[in-house]
């Protein structure tokens, strides 16, 4: 399992400017697609990169335009750059992504709602382990922003609709994981541009030992990954795919590694 460099990406995009590859390239920015690639590897259906790469593009520089403090300038930029994209998504369409993208869409503005929801129950919580459940649903919750890549990935596959959905949900915990290590090395960045995260929030909280917090929310979300990859077990390999499920694995223990040392320094 190999991770995919950036840097193959230029061409693809070439009809773009460089705002959002930068952002890939320096870290400040995740690509969902990189992700979904380095768990399917050879598995992984090259003639959807474009349409999966041109959909995380569009993604970030939604999030960008709603969490970032842009001046008028900067907003015009973002607009035509997402305009761009958004060319090059319409004309590489597949069956069933439009679909898929709706409801997609759906799920990331329900998402917004019910993250407030979920940081106003961490803000309150005192106790660790009510604390850390509510954290793992946030951060599951949160890595429904995986999900349409792991879809146009598995297109070409066949799988039962058990076997689709549980997958989705193996990418999602690992999504959530490495959404967390990002809150934790952003700290500094959201601090400064006043976006508040469930780290900012547990760190304020006095008689909770962060430590302990990253340690028992990182075993909740490999215990429930585990969970759903023994669910279809059989199934996985029936349809060939147990190595993608085994890879996004290992990708979210990789990152669970890196939290729990960052925490140590916290």
């Amino acid at each position: 399992m190999k991770s995919v460099p950036i840097e193959i990406y230029k061409e693809i995009l070439s009809n773009t400017s460089l705002m959002v590859i930068n952002k890939w390239k320096t870290g400040r920015k995740y690509t969902r697609t990189a992700f979904t690639q380095r768990a399917f590897d050879k598995k992984y259906p090259t003639k959807n990169l474009e349409v999966s790469l041109a959909a995380d593009a569009m993604v970030n520089l939604l999030d960008d335009l709603l969490d970032e403090k842009l001046s008028d300038k900067e907003k015009e930029q973002y607009v035509l750059e997402f305009l761009r994209v958004f060319a090059i998504y319409s004309k590489n369409n597949i069956p069933s992504l439009n679909n898929w993208m709706g409801d997609y869409i759906n799920k990331l503005i329900t998402l917004a709602v019910a993250e407030q929801v979920y940081q106003s129950q961490i803000l309150k919580e005192k106790k660790l382990k009510e604390l850390t459940q509510k954290s793992k649903e946030l951060l599951t919750c949160r890595g429904v922003d995986i999900e349409i890549f792991v879809q146009i990935a598995l297109s070409t596959h066949k799988t039962s609709n058990n076997v689709f959905d549980k997958m989705l949900s193996i990418a999602r915990i690992f999504r959530g994981m490495n959404i967390l290590k990002k809150d934790i090395h952003d700290i500094e960045h959201d601090i400064k541009i006043g976006n508040k995260t469930a780290v900012l929030l547990v760190l304020n909280k006095k008689n909770i030992s962060f430590r302990e917090y990253a340690d028992e929310l990182t075993k909740l979300l490999l215990e429930e990954q585990e969970k759903n990859i023994q669910s279809i077990a059989k199934e996985l390999k029936k349809y060939k795919l147990e190595k993608v499920a085994e890879n996004f694995r290992q990708m979210t223990t990789e990152d669970q590694r890196e939290i729990i040392k960052k925490s140590k320094e916290l």
